[in-house]
């Protein structure tokens, strides 16, 4: 993702999680919508059992929170979408 010609939007989801599985129908509809001009990837990033699964690209992309994309362009975090879950109003 970091090197790719194209932007990348990755979904860095928790296994089991309901928020992220519900993310899939949006991130599906937006792979077909931008076929060829965008890769549209997934990254499980905790098991069901909330262990990390690559601390190295957790650290690096800086993720806390499940569901979290990101879009990357030319290697860059240009922009980046996280649940929140605070209950402050």
């Amino acid at each position: 993702m970091l090197k790719a010609d194209k932007p990348v939007l990755v979904d860095f989801y928790k296994e089991g999680c309901a928020a992220c599985g519900a993310l899939d129908p949006t991130m599906d509809q937006l792979a077909d919508e931008y076929r060829g001009r965008v890769t549209i990837a997934a990254f499980r990033l905790y098991t069901i059992f909330l262990e990390v699964t690559c601390s190295p690209i957790k650290e690096q992309c800086d993720i806390s929170f499940t569901p979290t994309v990101v879009l990357f362009v030319n290697g860059q975090d240009k922009h980046r979408w996280i649940a929140d879950y605070s209950t402050d109003a």
